[in-house]
């Protein structure tokens, strides 16, 4: 393996808990992308029907 000039190495535990950060982030953005989802159709019928009365 080589070594490339310029990029230092990261701590293993910065790392990891760099990652598991990320991961939360992403889903948390993938649960509310999932309920807004669910949810849209709901909003559009009610917002349909409030428009007819």
């Amino acid at each position: 393996m080589f070594r490339l000039k310029g990029i230092s190495q990261t701590d293993p535990i910065e790392e990891r808990r760099r990652v598991r950060e990320a991961v939360k982030k992403n889903v948390v953005t993938f649960l509310a992308l999932c309920a807004a989802i669910r949810i849209a159709p709901i909003v559009l019928r009610e917002l349909s029907n409030a428009i007819q009365r």
